[in-house]
């Protein structure tokens, strides 16, 4: 059964939210709260407000069938930047789409360790060292992947994919990156 959690940054309270659509919560750390867990569960969708500035989110230990979406009309969800990792398995049906990853420096968007039916969806991401990250340091592959990503105005690297097999590109731009790795068309700017 899919447990799907709201988030908004405009609408939410940290205080009296407890995820659901009538009382979203503001933060991620609040969401934590509210509903008692480190890690989210098998089978969650995560929404953010269209048009809201939300933390970097640390999934961790990425449960299999996690999404990570927008509700509402208006512009993608801002976000600090998405961590997760496959820990000693390997995460399925794992999603993001419709988000917009924009930092100063650091690290944007780091999967690590192999994901099996990942999706990346209409996601942006400017202003890091490296924009989006997609490597295995334990050995294990990611498999099944689609790419519909925006990668510019990142320091160091656009995307970086590594242990990938069946991976899809579709539409992807890597643009005004440094280390000259523009590929495609400018993206819009954070």
């Amino acid at each position: 059964m899919t447990i799907t959690y709201k988030i908004s940054q405009m609408n939410g309270s940290d205080t009296t939210g407890d995820g659901s659509a009538a009382r979203p919560c503001k933060t991620f750390q609040g969401l934590r709260n509210a509903v008692g867990v480190v890690n989210f569960p098998n089978d969650t969708t995560l929404l953010l407000e269209a048009g809201g500035i939300y933390d970097k989110l640390n999934i961790g230990a990425c449960g299999h069938r996690m999404k990570v979406d927008r509700y509402g009309s208006g512009n993608n969800p801002l976000i600090a930047g998405i961590y997760a990792y496959g820990g000693s398995f390997v995460p399925d049906s794992v999603s993001f789409k419709h988000l917009i990853a924009s930092g100063i420096g650091g690290e944007g968007i780091v999967l690590n360790n192999g994901f099996s039916n990942l999706t990346l969806d209409d996601v942006e991401t400017c202003g890091f060292n490296v924009g989006f990250s997609m490597i295995s340091i334990n050995g294990t592959q990611f498999t099944n992947v689609y790419l519909n990503i925006f990668a510019h105005d990142n320091l160091a690297v656009g995307m970086l994919i590594g242990e990938a097999s069946g991976v899809v590109r579709n539409h992807c731009v890597s643009y005004n990156n440094g280390w000259g790795n523009n590929v495609g068309r400018p993206a819009n700017q954070c």
